[in-house]
């Protein structure tokens, strides 16, 4: 039997409840789209702990306003009906390292302590790589990367700590949850315009090219370029991928949106 393997990376915008419902094919079932994050309405307990030696130790109580994602998808029974884990979106690594997810906590979502969130920054929690463009089986290799996170952090890692973590090609950041970046750096703010993104540090970043802008304000823009997609087929050999590319500063990166294989 032929194996299948499907990666669908990143995460799907997030859509206004209410309106946006989508038919199935049979057109006798409508689904209704669950948000991917949404934010806390009152303080409360959503599953997370201080880690302790490695294990769960106090529990963390999220503070009103937290960011919180859920598991996405579609829902035919609607939000208020469904249960989800409510994990923190990636967090920078010292502060990541130190929280316990309970992996068995599901919570029902109830608009009465959540409401939805859209990012401000779609492409955070998503991972950059470096180069111009996606080449086929290119995720053999090891490839300087980034990504930015919920918190307001670039965080780098360069070819060879991709390679001490065998991150190779996936864009599954959960890989790179506890994993220390080569290089880390905090932006004190952002400007999000249609296709591109001006992110402003206090100082210059290593390994891109910011703008200085004053003697403490230093801006790096992501800008997207274009986006592509493309099917190689080497006998019962398949590999698609769509991806987006991007210029950071002066470099080439990209995202992979999507990739399939099998043989």
């Amino acid at each position: 039997m032929k194996k299948l393997r499907i990666f669908l990376v990143g995460f799907i915008a997030l859509l206004a409840l209410g309106s946006n419902t989508i038919v199935s094919a049979n057109q006798k079932h409508k689904l209704i789209k669950i948000p991917d994050y949404v934010k806390l309405k009152k303080d409360m307990f959503t599953g997370q702990y201080y880690k302790v030696h490695g294990k769960k130790g106090k529990k963390i109580i999220n503070k009103k306003g937290t960011i919180l994602k859920t598991f996405g998808g579609y829902s035919s029974v609607g939000f208020n009906h469904e249960d989800s884990p409510l994990t923190l979106p990636l967090q920078n690594y010292k502060k990541q390292s130190k929280i316990y997810q309970d992996p068995f906590m599901s919570m029902k979502l109830n608009y009465s302590y959540l409401k939805s969130y859209t990012p401000k920054i779609p492409i955070r929690e998503k991972m950059f790589f470096k180069g111009p463009e996606y080449k086929e089986a290119s995720y053999v290799d090891y490839k300087p990367m980034f990504v930015l996170t919920m918190d307001n952090h670039l965080q780098y890692y360069d070819k060879n700590t991709a390679k001490k973590y065998k991150y190779e090609f996936s864009s599954d950041i959960g890989r790179i949850y506890n994993k220390k970046p080569t290089y880390t750096a905090k932006f004190n703010s952002f400007k999000a315009y249609k296709s591109y993104y001006n992110l402003y540090f206090n100082h210059s970043i290593k390994y891109f090219k910011t703008k200085k802008i004053n003697s403490n304000k230093y801006r790096l823009t992501i800008k997207k370029i274009y986006k592509n997609e493309h099917t190689w087929i080497h006998g019962e050999d398949i590999e698609s991928v769509k991806w987006v590319g991007y210029r950071v500063g002066d470099k080439p990166f990209y995202i992979i949106n999507w990739f399939e294989a099998g043989d």
